[in-house]
């Protein structure tokens, strides 16, 4: 779990980044309300896989979120989604089906989305021609997140 001052260091990278999606309603009555929304990071299929993103911090990554850019963020990700596939927390977003990283037949990726939506999927590299149709009209301000798994090798 990070803490609420990991939290807002996410916070503050994400929105650096451009990385945050912002929604504002305006009532009849003029009343503005403002609602954000951090990137996601789905393990499997469905928003009910969808969870935190977590910080280099829990990991001990070398490198700090602060002297981080966008490609650094990729590949302590794709370190840290290792890790979760290892301890069994991935499935495809397309198919479902759990991935592996030791299946050589069926390898998976990291596919980073950045449009409507800024969002990482755990993916089978044969389900790729699938994300599009599955991600179609998905907003993040219909997502309710869990916790960032606590992964066995933290």
């Amino acid at each position: 779990m990070t803490s609420y001052t990991d939290e807002q260091e996410l916070l503050n990278w994400f929105t650096s980044h451009q990385l945050i999606r912002m929604k504002i309603e305006c009532s009849v009555e003029g009343d503005i309300a403002e609602e954000i929304a951090p990137p996601i990071l789905f393990l499997g299929t469905g928003i009910y896989k969808a969870v935190k993103l977590p910080h280099p911090h829990a990991l001990r990554y070398e490198k700090p979120l602060a002297e981080m850019d966008l490609p650094d963020f990729h590949i302590f990700l794709l370190e840290w989604l290792t890790r979760a596939i290892d301890d069994g927390l991935g499935a495809c977003y397309v198919c479902g089906k759990t991935v592996s990283n030791n299946d050589t037949q069926n390898p998976w990726d990291g596919i980073f989305i950045d449009k409507e939506i800024a969002a990482w999927f755990v993916i089978h590299f044969d389900c790729k021609r699938g994300l599009h149709p599955k991600t179609a009209g998905l907003t993040p301000f219909e997502i309710s997140l869990a916790e960032t798994p606590i992964l066995a090798k933290q």
